[in-house]
């Protein structure tokens, strides 16, 4: 009966220390997964952000080089590029109003 009882009590002994083993791991797996969500969070909040500045739309300073006719003309960009716009007259008339 003492065997036995010594028996039981080191394999509770032993069953205690792989149980806490087994809990620290885990508790180290939460702290890393916790660690990794806020990480990943961040990432994407960053990338929403990026989306929505690609969403919002794209402004060009241009000088005006030649008026075609009434809906097309042609600018030049600060960055040497040139473009052909149409359907400008709201624009244009709008830019008379803003000069004058």
């Amino acid at each position: 009966m003492k065997t036995k009882i010594k028996i039981l009590k080191e394999e509770t002994v032993k069953t205690e220390r792989i149980l806490t083993w087994k809990v620290r791991k885990l508790e180290k797996d939460k702290t890393f997964t916790e660690n990794n969500k806020i990480k990943l969070e961040r990432e994407i909040s960053s990338l929403k952000n990026k989306v929505e500045r690609f969403r919002t739309p794209l402004i060009l300073l241009v000088t005006i080089t030649e008026v075609i006719n009434d809906s097309s003309m042609t600018a030049k960009s600060s960055s040497s590029h040139y473009f052909f716009l149409k359907s400008f007259s709201f624009l244009l008339t709008n830019y008379i109003k803003f000069v004058n």
